[in-house]
């Protein structure tokens, strides 16, 4: 499924209350999904809700809108509202960036220890590898390349060469480049 396709089916936000706690969701049948919710057999967390007590809400019915549109808008509820889901179900590039980067802040010396951990343990493998890896590529790593715009570059510098001033003027005389 395209997530930015817009869909045919109608889907419903809704919201499941048990007078204390509450669980947000989206589906395209709300019946089925409230007998869902209601089993023995439910393993998510709208199981913490009193089943008996348990009312079913349709907050919003979603036509002729894209899947994502349809996460973000449950994502919402999710977020600003008080509730037992435990996972969001759309969360953004910045979203996720902040996640890793609080991650990565919260977890450093625990990081820290596992990488020099690994490192200690498998640095013979690494220099190993490593090494192979250079004399079996040394040949194509040194090899000596005449480019089109009269410069010379080696396989390992050729990133290097195509940002060069006298490379990126070549291109827009070319016409390869379009002129900027």
């Amino acid at each position: 499924m395209d997530k930015n396709q817009l869909i045919k089916d109608k889907l419903f936000l809704y919201k499941l209350h048990d007078g204390d706690l509450t669980y947000y969701g989206l589906t395209k049948d709300p019946q089925n999904r409230l007998n869902s919710h209601k089993t023995k057999s439910n393993n998510c967390r709208s199981s913490l809700l009193d089943k008996d007590k348990m009312t079913f809400e349709i907050l919003k019915t979603l036509e002729n809108i894209t899947y994502i549109d349809c996460l973000k808008e449950e994502s919402d509820l999710i977020r600003n509202n008080e509730c037992v889901n435990r996972q969001v179900s759309y969360n953004s590039k910045e979203d996720k960036a902040e996640y890793w980067r609080k991650y990565y802040k919260d977890n450093e010396e625990r990081i820290r220890t596992r990488n020099l951990k690994y490192y200690t343990k498998n640095i013979d493998n690494m220099r190993e590898k490593s090494l192979t890896y250079y004399y079996k590529h040394a040949h194509t790593q040194n090899k000596k390349y005449n480019c089109l715009c009269g410069g010379k570059y080696t396989h390992r510098h050729k990133a290097d060469h195509n940002r060069t001033k006298i490379h990126q003027d070549y291109l827009i005389k070319d016409g390869t480049y379009p002129n900027l």
